[in-house]
This record gives structure tokens, C-alpha cells and sequence, in this order.
């Protein structure tokens, strides 16, 4: 799950949908929400293109989305590698959801952040069809934009710190 070095490409694999029914983001506003993620038969198409192109060994590191959305799988994926990462969410499908919150912390089931290294992009992208979104850096922070407006732009110690914050012992 850990990021392996700068220089790698960020793929997203699945698809985002208003699904924040019972997310921890909704649970730290004391919220459940009504739209909680689905099971969808395309996801299981998606999930054997991403085995794939592991058994071919094309993936670095792949980390669910979960438990927190894109937003909690990126940090976790950064601070655990200790590499940097910058983000940006325009080409994560549907591209017509509305609101970054749903886009960072849907926690849609069959999505998976996917780290490649530049020289295998061509033939992750034709095995899976999945959307760059991202590459690794050597700047310790993670940022994330939408359409050129920067949503998050914290340190990796900042995030491992409010993560750890989070934990419910």
C-alpha cells in the first residue's frame, strides 16, 4: 500500500458515486447520510483488469478506497512510503460529480489507487482503462486539486498525525 518512490504515475480505478452513507466523513459530523455504497457488477470487471495487470507486474503499490474515500487512501498511501503526492481530481469518473467532498471521501466500493511507474503507463492504461489522476514527488506532502483549485496541500507528518487522531482504540 505504501508508495514506492517519486517519479511514479497515479492511476484511479473504478468509479465515484454519491455514496457517503455511513463514511467516516460523515461520521465526524455526526452524520450517517442516506446514500451508502452499492455493490455494482461493473466493479468485478474492474477488480479482474487490476489483477491483471498485477500478475503482470505492472503495479507498485494499490491501496482500496474504502474506509475514507480517495482523500484517506492517498495520505495513508503517502505517509507510509514517505513520498509525496500530487492529485488531480478532473479525469475521476463520473466526471460530472458534483462537490470535491464526494469525489475525496465517497467510500464507492471497487475503487483502488494505483501507483506506476512511468514506463508501464501505456500498458496499465490498456489493460485496465483506469484515469491518471496523480504522480509521486520527493516534496513530503500530499495535494490534491479540482479544476486548478487546490483542496489539500498538507505535509505527510501533518497527516499521519490527524489520522492517527482519528483512531477510535
Amino acid at each position: 500500500m505504501d508508495l514506492k518512490e517519486e517519479g511514479n504515475l497515479l492511476y484511479v480505478v473504478g468509479r465515484t458515486y454519491d455514496e457517503l452513507g455511513g463514511s467516516c466523513y460523515y461520521d465526524l459530523y455526526g452524520k450517517t447520510g442516506k446514500n451508502v455504497p452499492k455493490v455494482r457488477p461493473e466493479s468485478k470487471q474492474d477488480m479482474e483488469k487490476l489483477s491483471k495487470a498485477m500478475t503482470t507486474g505492472l503495479v507498485r503499490s494499490c491501496h482500496d478506497c474504502s474506509e475514507g474515500g480517495i482523500a484517506v487512501a492517498a495520505a495513508e498511501m503517502a505517509f507510509a512510503g514517505n513520498v509525496g503526492l500530487r492529485i488531480e481530481l478532473d479525469d475521476v469518473l463520473p466526471r460530472d460529480t458534483d462537490g470535491a467532498q464526494k469525489i475525496l471521501f465517497s467510500e464507492s466500493n471497487g475503487r483502488f489507487l494505483v501507483e506506476v511507474k512511468k514506463e508501464n503507463a501505456d500498458k496499465f492504461q490498456e489493460i485496465t482503462g483506469a484515469a491518471k489522476i496523480g504522480e509521486t514527488t520527493g516534496d513530503k506532502k500530499l495535494e490534491i486539486s479540482k479544476a486548478g483549485k487546490k483542496l489539500i496541500n498538507s505535509g505527510l507528518e501533518e497527516l499521519k498525525a490527524a489520522w492517527k487522531g482519528t483512531i477510535k482504540w
